[in-house]
């Protein structure tokens, strides 16, 4: 659905803008395409986050969104006297993009903790719970 939406919002911009908000915002357009990809990293942050909540790592979103909310603004304190209202959207996608690859790398470091081999004596004995609760 995210891509699907995505790349709608991409090819219709022009002529969305221009019959919602008339021809004085086509500079909005190529923000608005840009912005048209944020939707990507912000479907696939949705399950990333529900996975984080329900396995109580609600500081690895702590940790993502502090420093993605530092790094954007140091960025959009330097691209925007730049190139404008497209380096808020070029800062805005790079941040969602980065939030999520920083959640997903934290989410699969503490899976990885946390694999059992299957193949041990401790596992066929019935002790898959005290194996996975003693790594804690």
């Amino acid at each position: 659905i995210g891509i699907a939406t995505a790349l709608f919002l991409y090819a219709a911009s022009s002529l969305l803008v221009v019959f919602i908000f008339g021809k004085s915002f086509i500079n909005s357009i190529v923000s608005i395409k840009i912005l048209s990809f944020v939707i990507m990293p912000f479907c696939l942050k949705l399950f990333l986050e529900r996975t984080a909540l329900v396995i109580d790592k609600s500081d690895i979103l702590l940790k993502a969104y502090i420093g993605g909310v530092i790094l954007k603004i140091i960025l959009n304190l330097l691209l925007i006297p730049v190139i404008n209202e497209k380096g808020a959207a070029y800062t805005t996608l790079f941040i969602e993009s980065l939030i999520v690859i920083f959640i997903f790398l934290s989410l699969r470091k503490y899976f990885k903790e946390r694999t059992i081999d299957m193949s041990s004596k401790d596992v066929t004995s019935g002790n898959v719970w005290v194996l996975l609760h003693e790594k804690e």
